[in-house]
């Protein structure tokens, strides 16, 4: 049996705890004398060794101990202190270390004991795909004009004899960690400032022949010989990632740190729940048992298809659950901290994972039924609800009571919000149906455990619902931060940016994660499946911790060690001045993420690293009842409540048999209810919000279909009565009135369109359709074929509102720093000018974002902070927020208000050939008030043509109006695959207006020279227009 020896002056102590309680145990076996007080959490002997197993370390006198670690979760059992001994070899030996293993903290809490017990200070550094040489080595500062380099982990942990600890290095480039490959082997490495760092034996000779002068001169810096490198890394192949580069590989020793046994699993079980019954704690060791005998003598490829290891973290965090709430099932339990539910989502194995999970969970009597039916609707809730939330006696602390459905009531304390308790709740007209209220409940419980949350769900479904009344509920809500994933982040955004001082000198700023976590915060990442792989693992430390080492060195401690280094003498100020701040306990992570049907990777980004990093919660489609309840709520006439909810049983129906048949989101459905005021608008409301003509035309026929049979009649008085009338500070378009409003800066008014707009009917109703929406709090989404007037019909309406506009068009390169603020280099110095996005939010002018099916969805899903949540940080730290508030977000912190008066319009081509555009509808449609803008009638095309062309002849344009039509036709027909529009008859119509002799032929050929080529097209082009009596084909130019 392995035991802890601290070896002082001949007498020898056994070390019951390697953590913590080291120094206790220690001081009772040995002489006061033998001790020299340190100001941190474990006292260290003046002279002293370790020894495990036969094996001795000399234990360090750490010239900097906040930088050793202190807390553990690691216990003194048979396997750690087993593999303590293996490293404590290989530290005699000199040889730098590498710890592999399955996915979880294990491996990084093994290293942190280790180095705790020698008394070893550590440089951490966590790795992912955007580390680079200068994140390793050396980075380079602008100071006082001049520029610097400052060392990094790797050189500042060679130099000061502590342990460089690298985490992640399967996330890592495969060409960048070779930088280190000299450092590793010979203890050399050459510096970007000039330096170069030496051998320790090297530099000990050449101390013989010059001065420490002389070789501080020469750039010579020894290698202390306590220096040391613990990598960690997963198994690849088998997991994802980087495969170690072979010279790298051969430079270090390697210990397999496998998982616990399973007896000791049942006892760490017991230890952790001591309120659990024997046969619930067998159960819980028996499920990771069963599974992992279920795939025992799989191939590969039969593991991919079923699912991650059960990892030991995820067993002792489903017992802290089950002891927390004892009456709760053990599956609810084990679905919060083992996903299978979510990542069953993402396999493609025709339900074969699906049903060896439902196998697994069967043997063990843990019976899932939303999981095995594989229901889109949850049938089972928590034997738990929320009985009350009170102010705890603690600052920043609340007490959370909840009850059971047996009569057993359970109290917990946890962090809360900086707000004034007596306005803690829920807003008022957020109606919490029965399923809300215990997803609401099962993320209190899990905030009670200290967990960081996850909800995961389809799009629309109520998640950032959910997690803004988790919020207020405890007072979050006035400093809640809502970062909206995408593709282009990194860990970088989310802890420290660069930014430049007045002065030119460089430096970091905390970004949002140090932010909230110092102040105790809540930051909601909207979007996580979204990240590029290995970022979130990158933050492993952060989630599972509470600590993380920032790119300027500072070290975020969790509250448990920043309190001990407290008690044991520094003062706050002292570890400010040395980089070491404190994670405020009432910080929290809320993530909110897709399913995998919703996200563009149908691979699960749950696996892996991330599955023990939050509490996971699903959220699913309402009943039919609570859904009923909701429409009530947003309309309270009953039968359009009935409608709609009749039109959703019957759309989802259909889906199931032909996926093309679109579902509507629950916040379409809202939407629905809120835009249709009684029945009669019901119909319009309908067709904006499914854009039928969009579909298929076999989905089309089916969803009219259904329309048909509810009904939903369409009552809409015809467009050709209306007329535009502007009055002083009124505009109106039929029954539709808007007030024009007045300029608040008069340099607004060159931001006004100014353009030649010839009315028609079919146009005018469109225009009545955009007042009305930009009247109201919506946001619009015009989608149509090139040469349509989207742009014309938007520039008409804000030249008639003189409504200020700003104007962006977006591309394929298009960025979300583009989107939002540009940085410029003024005098020297670094400074954020704002995108029209912002000015546009600021100053309440209207925004109109074109081609924005080109930007890649990543991009404009952003838009969704700004749409719906009213909150978006900008790259430069800045935030535009609803509303700044006493307690809030203020100017000082660098908010912006959202005007009232700022709407986005947004301007998109149909999804698919030939524009070649993403699908922005099917991504991001549900945020705005949609309008499909289709080619207009025969006779407003004709009357349009008419003012464009006053002398051509009425036959002439009735003739090119007839072909241009059967054109579109063969084009919906599939025949053609260009979409003829009212933008090239006009273009026609002008040619011919200001170029008589030309004749018509030639002015048609200016438009259709671009089908010369294309055999099928041109033939099929000069038939149409043969027909119509135009001979297109032939050499006459007069017609």
């Amino acid at each position: 049996k392995l035991q802890f020896l601290y070896l002082i002056g001949g007498r020898a102590g056994i070390m019951l705890r390697a953590f913590r309680g080291t120094a206790a145990a220690v001081r009772r076996r040995a002489p006061a004398a033998a001790w020299a007080t340190r100001r941190w959490g474990v006292r260290v002997p003046e002279e002293g060794e370790v020894e495990l197993g036969g094996v001795r370390c000399r234990v360090a006198t750490p010239a900097d101990p906040e930088l050793v670690p202190i807390h553990s979760y690691l216990p003194d059992d048979q396997e750690t202190l087993g593999q303590l001994r293996w490293m404590m070899q290989k530290w005699n030996l000199g040889q730098d270390m590498y710890l592999l293993g399955p996915p979880g903290p294990k491996r990084r809490w093994l290293a942190f004991k280790f180095c705790h017990s020698l008394m070893k200070e550590v440089e951490y550094l966590a790795l992912s795909r955007d580390t680079t040489e200068a994140d390793i080595k050396q980075r380079r500062e602008i100071r006082d004009g001049s520029l610097t380099f400052v060392d990094q982990p790797a050189v500042r942990a060679a130099v000061h004899g502590r342990v460089l600890l690298l985490d992640g290095v399967e996330r890592v480039e495969r060409n960048v960690l070779p930088i280190i490959n000299n450092l590793l082997e010979n203890r050399e490495m050459s510096l970007e400032d000039g330096r170069f760092l030496t051998n320790p034996a090297r530099y000990a000779e050449l101390q013989k022949e010059h001065s420490e002068d002389e070789l501080r001169a020469m750039g010579l810096i020894p290698v202390s010989p306590h220096f040391r490198v613990i990598s960690l890394g997963l198994p690849v192949p088998r997991y994802e990632g980087v495969p170690l580069d072979p010279p790298l590989r051969s430079r270090f020793q390697c210990l397999d740190v496998t998982s616990t046994s399973l007896g000791m699993m049942l006892a760490k079980v017991k230890a952790t729940a001591p309120r659990l019954k024997e046969v619930d704690a067998e159960t819980l060791v028996g499920f990771l048992s069963g599974k992992l005998a279920a795939e025992e003598g799989g191939t590969d490829q039969d593991r991919e298809q079923h699912f991650p290891d059960v990892l030991e973290e995820d067993l002792m965090r489903w017992a802290a659950s089950a002891n927390a709430f004892p009456e709760d099932p053990l599956v609810e339990s084990l679905r919060r901290v083992y996903p299978y539910h979510i990542m069953a989502d993402s396999k493609v194995d025709g339900g074969a994972s699906r049903k060896f999970m439902t196998s697994v969970l069967t043997r063990y009597s843990l019976h899932d039924p939303d999981f095995s039916e594989n229901s889109p609707v949850r049938r089972t809730q928590s034997v738990y609800s929320l009985a009350g939330i009170a102010p705890d006696a603690a600052p920043r602390q609340a007490l959370l009571s909840f009850a059971s459905g047996k009569g057993t009531t359970e109290a917990y304390p946890c962090g809360c919000g900086e707000a004034d308790p007596d306005n803690w709740g829920a807003p008022e007209d957020l109606l919490q149906t029965p399923t809300f209220k215990s997803d609401l409940a099962n993320m209190m419980k899990d905030h009670c455990l200290g967990r960081h949350l996850c909800i995961v769900g389809p799009r629309g479904c109520g998640k950032s619902a959910l997690a803004s009344a988790f919020a207020r509920m405890l007072g979050y809500s006035d400093k809640l931060s809502v970062v909206h994933c995408h593709w282009d982040m990194s860990s970088r955004d989310l802890l420290q940016r660069r930014v430049t001082e007045e002065n030119g000198n460089t430096t970091w700023q905390a970004a949002v994660l140090t932010d909230a976590a110092v102040h105790g915060r809540v930051v909601v990442l909207d979007g996580v499946d979204k990240f590029p792989p290995g970022v979130l693992a990158s933050l492993g430390r952060l989630f599972v911790d509470g600590e993380v080492t920032l790119y300027d060195g500072t070290i975020l401690r969790c509250s448990e060690d920043y309190q001990t280094l407290l008690e044991d003498g520094f003062t706050r100020e002292e570890l400010t001045a040395k980089g070491v701040l404190e994670v405020h306990p009432a910080f929290r992570i809320i993530a909110l993420a897709h399913t995998a049907a919703d996200s563009e990777d149908a691979k699960s980004w749950v696996e892996g690293e991330v599955q023990h990093f939050f509490a996971f919660h699903k959220v699913t489609t309402p009943h039919v009842h609570e859904l009923h309840a909701l429409l009530k709520h947003a309309n309270p006439h009953q039968a359009v409540a009935d409608k709609i909810l009749k039109l959703h049983t019957s759309l989802a129906a259909a889906h199931e048999g032909d996926s093309a048949v679109p579902v509507m989101s629950l916040r379409q459905l809202l939407r629905l209810a809120k835009g249709s005021p009684d029945l009669s608008y019901l119909h319009a409301a309908v067709s904006d919000v499914l854009l039928v003509d969009l579909m298929p035309q076999f989905a089309a026929d089916r969803v009219n279909a259904i329309i048909e049979s509810i009904p939903i009649e369409d009552t809409r008085t015809g467009a050709s009565e209306l007329t535009v009338q502007k009055t002083e500070g009124t505009l109106s378009i039929g029954a539709t009135k808007a007030n024009i409003l007045p300029l608040r800066n008069p340099e607004d008014a060159a931001l006004i369109p100014s353009i030649v707009f010839h009315d028609n009917p079919e146009h005018l109703e469109s225009l009545r359709k955009l007042l009305h929406d930009l009247n109201g709090t919506d946001h619009v989404l015009m989608i149509g074929k090139q040469g349509v007037g989207k742009n014309r019909l938007v520039d008409r309406l804000l030249q008639l509102l003189e409504r200020p506009r700003q104007y962006v068009q977006l591309h394929r390169d298009s960025t979300v720093a583009s989107l939002t603020v540009r940085p410029e280099v003024v005098e020297g110095k670094l400074v954020w000018e704002d995108a029209p996005l912002v000015k546009a939010a600021r100053s309440g002018h209207i925004l109109v974002v074109d081609e924005i099916d080109k930007a890649p969805l990543e991009v404009v899903g952003v838009l969704k902070g700004l749409i719906e949540d009213r909150d978006l940080l900008l790259s430069d730290g800045r935030r535009v927020v609803d509303k700044l508030k006493p307690d809030g977000w203020s100017e000082a912190e660098g908010a912006i208000e959202i005007h009232p008066d700022f709407r986005l319009i947004a301007l998109a081509n149909v999804p698919g050939f030939p524009f070649l555009g993403n699908d922005f509808f099917a991504a991001c449609g549900d945020l705005f008030r949609c309008h499909l803008i289709d080619n207009p009638t025969k006779a407003s095309a004709l009357e349009v043509l008419q003012q464009y062309g006053p002398s051509v002849p009425v036959h002439v344009l009735n003739t090119m109006v007839d072909a241009f039509d059967e054109l579109q036709q063969h084009v919906a027909e599939g025949l053609l695959a260009y979409p003829y529009s009212l933008r090239e008859l006009v273009a026609v119509v002008k040619h011919l207006e200001a170029f008589p002799d030309d004749g018509l032929v030639t002015a048609l050929k200016n438009v259709f020279n671009f089908d010369t080529y294309d055999a099928h097209s041109k033939e099929l082009i000069e038939g149409v227009f043969e027909s119509h009596g135009i001979p297109l084909s032939g050499k006459a130019r007069q017609l």
